[in-house]
């Protein structure tokens, strides 16, 4: 069955993100969302307390921070961010592309649930 709905890029912090699961019968279940970070920027540092995640470098190169440990992203990395873990991704000079799954999703539109705690 064909999805009729447009997938919409959608703008938190420095992430430009489309949410492809959107409108589908995953939507509840698990996210999966293509994410875009423009050059020379920084995320907020912050943690899904419920969400378990996977993100695949797509395009780009940057950093990604998991708790103390930093790491280069380059197309076809793969990094788990388990609940509870701090994290946050900066970009060099290019942009940064990365699919990003999450279970359960980190935003859950119909019950308006958003699990995102920032670091203080």
């Amino acid at each position: 069955m064909r999805i009729q709905d447009a997938v919409m890029d959608e703008v938190f912090d420095v992430f430009t993100v489309r949410q492809l699961t959107r409108a589908s019968s995953l939507e509840s279940e698990v996210a999966v969302d293509e994410v875009v970070i423009a050059p020379r920027q920084n995320s907020q540092v912050h943690r899904h307390n419920r969400s378990d995640t996977l993100l695949y470098i797509v395009d780009g190169s940057g950093e990604v921070l998991i708790e103390d440990q930093v790491f280069i992203a380059k197309p076809g990395d793969r990094f788990h961010v388990a609940p509870g873990k701090y994290h946050g991704v900066r970009t060099f000079d290019l942009a940064l592309r990365f699919i990003s799954i999450q279970r359960p999703p980190i935003l859950n539109k119909s019950s308006q649930e958003l699990d995102l705690e920032p670091r203080h």
